[in-house]
């Protein structure tokens, strides 16, 4: 058992201002007569009696719903209570008669209490104590109320199911329990077969709880009858709404009976797998012929059709006839509480009276085919290049000429971005493959469907369509300095120099000279050198002195012209 203290102030009415004393913080103990609390003992600072004349003053207390009030401890301005001597709630403090005192015995039953009968109680043993004071004089106001609460047992619940006119037929029913606002013991799905009853559910006081069998009943069966115990039960569709107090033990009785249909019927059920689109947002419409008056259904994923009547001795056909989705496949069918057979999409039969037909169609969901994703590198120089991705795919660092695929992936959103590394431009991004899915390329990861690239932009994102192949290829360009464009434009001018032919022009030879019958031998002859030469200026006109020599810059086509020149130039010197 729990006890909570509560000190109630009675404000009084002092200058036309109503003043509260502040309530003190909750004590372990009743009051005791040494301030522990200090209600029902003298406290320093109470208000005097009210002077306005009234009587009647009422004051109420009020402990949490479901809680239960045991017994008060009544404080007045005055010492208007006897002494009782052992039981009371606190000795004597303060008072200048000893045989009277400021506050009252412990008060655990109604009936009037304090000299005169000033102070009247009522309410004991529930949530709410009255405490009315008489009139004045000779009663006084009353300053501040304690009192102790049993907070109690939760509220229980159990659920009986009963069953007519078999007691234990083989039938199960379903039951939701809800309190808005509260979790406690709410439950759905709670399954009950015929004769058997739930395990205790606990509840919460003061809240209110609906407790309804779910619709639609198995065939045959009807709600007849709902009752619950200790509570004041309100009946609402399918099940009674009641609000339990602490120690209720509620136990409510749902009673169905099964009456044999005279007709044959039937009844529909959709079963989608697998399982986790079991009640999936899907919808499946059903042929039954001949349908008579009544309107070819709709069924659901997870739920079954109205009852439809049928005619005795007359063939039936039940075909589904149109799906929701292309999604969706028919993987089966069959009918219970019939003979029946295949037809191209569903089943036939004819049924006998008060046959109680169940056809169940089950579908099943078509996994789609994955996807992928290749990411190519396209750059102009060497270098890795690494990648970001919001899916787990870890693509490795790529150079040029490189590719990673990210496989098996189902439709849906991914992005993926580009670490461009310094000195080096991201100059375009390209992507293929995209029939039904959706490219945007960006410079962050806000998905607009733009796929043209802009400078900056640095991420591909891809809204992939089931089973396409996307392949975006990241084209990068390494950043030029001035140093860089001066030494290619210098290779370039060497490139476009031909060969350079150096002609040096021979000495003259002097005259042959006659010594004594000795001939003097002629000069050597001249030699030519062709050498490749580049940055020279280009070959001017003119003879060349004699012992000096020029550097003439043609083309390579020319070098065999240019030494042939030379040669017969040479010769004729010679001859001459």
């Amino acid at each position: 058992m729990k006890f909570k203290w509560i000190l109630v102030v009675f404000g009084l009415m002092v200058s036309g201002l109503l003043v509260f004393a502040p309530a003190p913080a909750p004590q372990v103990a009743f009051a005791d007569g040494n301030g522990t609390p200090s209600a029902c003992s003298a406290m320093a600072g109470n208000p005097d009696a009210d002077d306005d004349g009234q009587s009647g003053t009422v004051v109420t207390i009020e402990a949490d719903t479901g809680d239960v009030i045991t017994r008060i401890c009544i404080r007045s301005a005055q010492n208007t209570f006897l002494i009782s001597g052992a039981g009371s709630c606190a000795n004597v403090q303060g008072s200048s008669d000893p045989g009277q005192s400021g506050h009252s015995p412990c008060i655990t039953s109604n009936g009037a209490y304090g000299i005169n009968n000033c102070y009247t109680v009522s309410g004991i043993g529930t949530d709410t104590v009255t405490v009315t004071r008489g009139a004045s004089p000779p009663c006084h106001d009353i300053s501040h109320v304690d009192f102790e609460v049993d907070e109690g047992d939760p509220p229980t619940l159990v659920i009986e199911k009963e069953c007519e006119p078999d007691a234990n037929a083989d039938e199960t029913f379903t039951f939701d329990i809800t309190a808005p606002g509260s979790a406690e013991g709410e439950q759905n799905n709670l399954a009950l077969d015929c004769g058997e009853e739930s395990d205790e559910i606990e509840l919460e006081a003061g809240v209110d709880y609906s407790v309804t069998e779910d619709m639609p009943l198995p065939l045959g069966w009807t709600l007849d009858d709902v009752g619950c115990s200790e509570v004041s039960e309100s009946d609402i569709p399918n099940g009674v709404t009641f609000e339990p107090e602490s120690g209720d033990e509620v136990v409510c009785t749902f009673t169905n009976v099964f009456v044999q249909p005279q007709n044959p019927t039937l009844r529909i059920d959709k079963v989608c797998l697998p399982p986790e689109v079991a009640n999936a947002d899907a919808t499946f419409s059903f042929d039954v012929t001949p349908n008579g008056s009544v309107a070819d259904p709709d069924v659901d994923c997870g739920d079954s059709s109205a009852i439809i009547n049928l005619v005795a001795a007359t063939p039936y056909t039940v075909v589904e006839d149109g799906l929701e989705s292309a999604d969706w496949s028919l993987t089966s069918a069959g009918c219970t509480g019939v003979t029946d057979a295949a037809v191209a999409n569903g089943r036939s039969f004819t049924p006998d009276a008060d046959d109680v037909i169940v056809c169940t169609f089950t579908n099943t969901l078509e996994e789609e085919d994955p996807g992928s994703i290749r990411i190519e590198k396209d750059a102009d120089a060497d270098g890795d290049f690494s990648f970001d991705d919001s899916f787990g795919c870890n693509i490795p660092d790529l150079e040029d000429g490189e590719g990673f695929t990210c496989d098996d992936l189902p439709a849906g959103l991914y992005a993926i971005s580009e670490d461009v590394p310094a000195d080096w431009d991201l100059v375009d991004i390209e992507c293929t493959g995209d029939d039904d899915s959706v490219i945007d390329i960006d410079d962050d990861l806000t998905f607009e469907g733009a796929d043209d690239f802009d400078g900056g932009d640095d991420t591909v994102l891809i809204q992939l369509a089931a089973a396409e192949n996307i392949v975006c290829t990241f084209f990068n360009e390494e950043e030029v300095t001035p140093q860089d464009e001066q030494d290619e434009e210098d290779e370039q001018d060497e490139d476009d120099e031909g060969p350079t032919v150096i002609v040096q022009a021979p000495p003259v030879s002097p005259p042959v000279a006659q010594v004594q019958g000795v001939t003097t031998a002629p000069a050597p002859a001249p030699v030519v050198r062709i050498e490749e030469v580049r940055g020279l200026p280009s070959a001017g006109e003119g003879s060349l002195p004699a012992g000096q020599s020029s550097d003439w810059r043609m083309p390579a086509g020319l070098v065999l012209i240019a030494v042939s020149l030379a040669a017969l130039t040479l010769r004729f010197k010679e001859r001459s």
